[in-house]
């Protein structure tokens, strides 16, 4: 019984060391090419609201306070990702209040901020709660931005 113990014991390990020089020796991880990246982010691009499922607002164009004598702006288009198909009705008869969100969400941003990656996900991440708050459980599955731009 010690015997089969300790040959199962020593051929675990013969395979976690053949895996580890794989991984080292033998594998190349493929290298990561712009040209492709980019394509499948322009295919990805490409399909943001040819989902029959989403719902999209805008184009929205909304001032956005500074503290300069300078004019800013935010321009975007948005499109809702519902939970569920059903939900596109309930989103087209509230869009007014979909609207306000959105222009409550965007009076609490700076240029400055708005216009960084982590100024658009708490834009989104609070919008999107919000929404969903709004309706008392959660209806929006995700949020695409089109054509986002601070001026």
């Amino acid at each position: 019984m010690k015997f089969v113990l300790s040959a199962l014991s020593a051929l675990a390990s013969l395979a976690a060391l053949a895996v580890c020089i794989y991984t080292i020796k033998v594998y190349k991880r493929p290298l990561i090419s712009d040209k492709v990246e980019f394509q499948e982010l322009k295919e990805i691009a490409a399909n943001v609201g040819q989902d029959t499922a989403t719902f999209k607002l805008g184009p929205l164009t909304t001032n956005l306070a500074s503290n300069s004598n300078r004019l800013r702006f935010v321009s975007f288009e948005l499109y809702l990702l519902p939970q569920r198909e059903e939900d596109l009705k309930l989103l087209e008869e509230q869009s007014a209040a979909l609207y306000d969100f959105i222009y409550q969400n965007l009076d609490r941003f700076t240029p400055q901020e708005i216009n960084t990656v982590s100024g658009k996900l708490i834009f989104e991440s609070r919008l999107k709660n919000n929404i969903n708050q709004f309706f008392g459980r959660s209806i929006i599955k995700a949020l695409y931005f089109s054509d986002f731009m601070v001026q």
